[in-house]
């Protein structure tokens, strides 16, 4: 057999396939890889997202009831929005969270009203309010405007009431629902009833003794129409005009005079007059007539 550098023919022929077979192989492999795309970097899908108190449209005039919960001390917070109930913040295990959502469920009458978005946190704390969970939560729907802020130590009632009857009430109320561990912070504000027009009254005369400064003793009866007139509205004033007579010192006349007028502004500042209100004349000279008392009167009426 004819030999090739020392190799038979056939052992050539082999070599040949085998560099052959191994150089389409390479090139095989090598379409493949350049045929396949570049890997792309992967894009975190976004996490769906979450409800929040924030999220819920705020109804102007709806009660609002706060116990903030977002803040690690507390264990649950409450928060009205239109006609649903949002129960926020964190509980110490899945069976707190199961009954605050319970009594949120009772007070509102259905699942479909309230929101549920607590967290659970073992190191969440149970406070003793947290006994009275549906009272709590209900107190903003029952007692409409109005709401409470609740934190370890002190209750803040905020709103507004019609009487200081009624904030007296809500705030033994909330003594009585948290307890004497509770420090009541009473910020109702009592809206003033609404103003009346009234009529200019007539002017009020005050009659007093000789020489004396002493108010009579009919005078809350006799000024009882002027200061009716007068807290009806700011902007309605009373001037106070004291009288004297012609006879004796005039200095010691117009003491008397200016003293009885300022007797007279007492009276009305204590029955709610404010001093803004409030307008003294320069004393006046009475001659008297028939009547000597006339000379020694107080008149008090609007201010032209």
């Amino acid at each position: 057999m004819e030999m090739i550098r020392g190799r038979s023919l056939s052992e050539v022929r082999r070599y040949d396939l085998w560099k052959l077979l191994i150089a389409a192989l390479l090139f095989v492999n090598a379409l493949f890889i350049c045929g396949k795309p570049a890997p792309q970097a992967e894009v975190p899908k976004a996490d769906a997202p979450r409800a929040s108190v924030a999220d819920v449209p705020k109804v102007v005039g709806t009660p609002a009831l706060v116990v903030p919960g977002v803040m690690a001390s507390l264990a649950a917070g409450y928060a009205w929005a239109g006609d649903k109930l949002i129960v926020t913040g964190a509980v110490k295990d899945e069976a707190t969270r199961k009954a605050t959502v319970d009594e949120a469920v009772k007070v509102m009458g259905s699942a479909d009203k309230v929101v549920d978005q607590l967290k659970i946190d073992a190191t969440a704390p149970v406070l003793s309010w947290q006994a009275k969970l549906a009272e709590v939560m209900g107190w903003g729907k029952a007692k409409g405007e109005g709401g409470i802020k609740v934190d370890d130590k002190s209750v803040v009632l905020t709103g507004k009431v019609s009487s200081d009857a009624e904030k007296k009430t809500r705030g033994d109320a909330a003594a009585a629902l948290f307890g004497a561990e509770y420090k009541i912070d009473n910020q109702l504000i009592v809206n003033a009833p609404p103003s009346v027009a009234l009529s200019k009254p007539p002017n009020a005369k005050l009659y007093f003794a000789n020489n004396k400064t002493d108010v009579p003793v009919d005078i809350s009866k006799t000024l009882s129409e002027v200061i009716a007139w007068a807290k009806a509205a700011p902007s309605n004033k009373l001037a106070i005009s004291g009288y004297h007579s012609a006879s004796g010192s005039l200095e010691r006349n117009h003491e008397l005079a200016k003293g009885r007028a300022n007797e007279v502004a007492s009276v009305l500042k204590h029955a709610g007059v404010a001093d803004a209100q409030i307008e003294l004349r320069k004393p006046q000279e009475e001659l008297g007539g028939a009547d000597p008392t006339q000379a020694r009167r107080v008149e008090v009426g609007p201010a032209q």
